[in-house]
């Protein structure tokens, strides 16, 4: 959903690729979280934003989790 209150419920009825974008980034800091990567990962493959700014959330999360992040 887009966003969540700190106890958790669902701000919104809506899923917003700005959020769901940095939740697949953010879930590759543990191995025990690779079942939920997978799930944003293949909701965000099938789901491209048309938004500018969620768009360029969703695209350079991806780029992180799927390992092409360029480390100068």
């Amino acid at each position: 959903m887009s966003g969540y209150a700190l106890n958790g419920t669902a701000l919104a009825t809506y899923a917003n690729a700005s959020f769901i974008g940095p939740a697949t980034a953010g879930a590759m800091v543990d191995a025990k979280f690779q079942p939920f990567l997978n799930n944003l990962w293949t909701y965000s493959a099938a789901n491209p934003s048309n938004g500018y700014y969620d768009n360029e959330l969703q695209l350079l999360s991806l780029v992180v989790a799927s390992g092409n992040w360029w480390n100068p």
